[in-house]
């Protein structure tokens, strides 16, 4: 997906409580506009 306005293409995304249903469907969605990376950190 391109996105003029909202870019993330090579770059290092982090999601906090990336194991979640809404970490999981953002780390998802960066992934497909490009990030090049995407942590995951479960909740404490």
């Amino acid at each position: 997906m391109d996105d003029r306005l909202f870019s993330v293409k090579d770059r290092i995304a982090v999601v906090t409580g990336g194991l979640g249903q809404l970490g999981a469907a953002f780390t998802n969605e960066l992934l497909d506009r490009g990030s090049t990376d995407s942590s995951l950190f479960p909740e404490m």
